[in-house]
């Protein structure tokens, strides 16, 4: 459970209660399920039993997260794995999983659904970027389970995958789980049959980072015949490909911040289009971050979001701060005079190990003089963005990043007491 998402701590607090329960046998089978521990936290949604009550369901985890405005907020106990999907959302969709209507439903659920129409109204419009079309690759590891726990599994595990898998593995549920595991950044689908994209592989890069189309665009540059980089482009970029190597160039360069690669969207580089809409100045934001509107009982809506969910050892990651002030009021400039008010300050804590790169990048301040001295302030809607790197032996599992953002809000009557907001953002970590 995301326990620091909005559902789970606004407005309404939910007083959530965990308790542990034992971990069901069945999860240690999934893949990764190794590294779970004997005992769950749980939190009880509603009362009955099944059939009485239905038990409700679960959507599959595999690829859910591989849109940027897809997120996992909790699992639950479920028949269908460790990591299966109880409550998430996906654009402007909610997947409430429990059965039990609000009748049912413990005092703490049914103040967390309430919790979770108010957040949702922030989505009005907003269209789910990624149509399925594909199975995740991660789900590909979990075939060799198949063939070593199912009965007359193998036809299903065959059909799943290209000749050439088949040939290199002989589908020995050993050989597969390596073989895949080994090629995992080089798998790509047609519908639910995997293959290794021998190019990729030939290359070294894998197909969903974005380092690989920058190196297409250098090889079509160099060689105006080269067909690797032809069949890639058209593979995972745009079937009908491009009319000229700088044409290909220019898109990935106008489209860079905003590109992301979806499995489950067909393997192909996407563009988020409801970012694509959000600039301030130069500072472009790659993600979604909803913020209850400001108002002037509460002028200063607060939020973060890491640039990615899924990352890898190696990779640059940028925290993003999102603040919006109500009409007529500001906070101050981090590194500006304020006059007498508190300056904003941002104090993050990073994992162990997990190195800065870079100072914060900050909003432009707006100057004004008071009392005959020079005061910097922020107002409307601001963005504060630092990068950190992922060490290159980090460890594949969850991390959190905190930060501290710290301000004094004030209109041109009066100023409120300082106010520190916690803010803390989770990713996974990923081969």
């Amino acid at each position: 459970m995301r326990l620091e998402h909005a559902i789970f701590t606004g407005p309404l607090d939910p007083g959530i209660e965990l308790t542990e329960k034992p971990t069901p046998e069945s999860y240690f089978k999934y893949y990764g399920g190794d590294r779970l521990g004997k005992t769950l936290k749980v939190w009880r949604v509603h009362e009955g039993k099944f059939p009485e009550v239905d038990v409700g369901l679960v959507a599959s985890p595999w690829g859910f997260e591989d849109s940027p405005d897809a997120e996992v907020l909790s699992g639950g106990i479920n028949s269908k794995g460790p990591r299966a999907v109880t409550l998430g959302r996906q654009g402007n969709f909610f997947l409430w999983g429990f059965f039990g209507d609000p009748s049912l439903m413990t005092p703490s659920a049914r103040k967390v659904f309430v919790n979770t129409i108010h957040y949702m109204k922030k989505f009005d419009g907003h269209v789910p970027l990624v149509a399925k079309k594909a199975s995740s690759r991660e789900f590909a590891l979990e075939l060799p389970r198949f063939l070593k726990e199912y009965e007359r599994m193998e036809e299903y595990v065959e059909k799943s995958f290209s000749e050439g898998v088949k040939e290199a593995t002989r589908l020995d549920a050993d050989k597969l789980a390596s073989y895949l595991e080994a090629n995992l950044e080089y798998l790509h689908a047609t519908g639910h049959t995997f293959d290794v994209d021998a190019d990729a592989r030939a290359l070294g890069i894998s197909n969903r980072t974005v380092e690989i189309l920058d190196v297409l665009a250098k090889r079509w540059k160099a060689n105006a015949q080269d067909a690797m980089s032809q069949r890639l482009i058209r593979r995972y970029v745009k079937p009908e490909g491009f009319e000229s190597s700088q044409a290909f160039e220019t898109w990935v360069s106008e489209n860079r911040p905003f590109l992301f690669f979806s499995d489950v969207g067909g393997y192909r580089w996407l563009i988020n289009v409801h970012a694509k809409k959000m600039k301030v100045g130069e500072a472009v934001v790659k993600v979604s971050i909803p913020l209850e509107a400001p108002t002037s009982k509460s002028p200063v809506s607060v939020g973060a979001a890491l640039d990615a969910r899924k990352i890898r050892p190696g990779d640059t990651v940028t925290l993003i701060v999102r603040a919006q002030t109500a009409p007529s009021w500001h906070i101050y400039s981090t590194d500006r005079p304020t006059g007498v008010a508190r300056p904003t300050t941002l104090k993050w804590k990073l994992p162990a190990g997990f190195e800065v790169a870079g100072d914060w990048v900050l909003p432009s301040s707006k100057e004004s003089t008071v009392a005959g001295e020079k005061t910097f302030t922020y107002e409307g809607e601001l963005f504060f963005r630092r990068s950190f790197k992922v060490p290159d032996d980090a460890r594949p599992g969850p991390i959190e990043v905190t930060c501290e953002f710290g301000y004094q809000a004030c209109d041109v009557v009066s100023c409120r007491a300082p106010t520190k907001n916690k803010l803390l953002v989770t990713a996974e970590i990923v081969r």
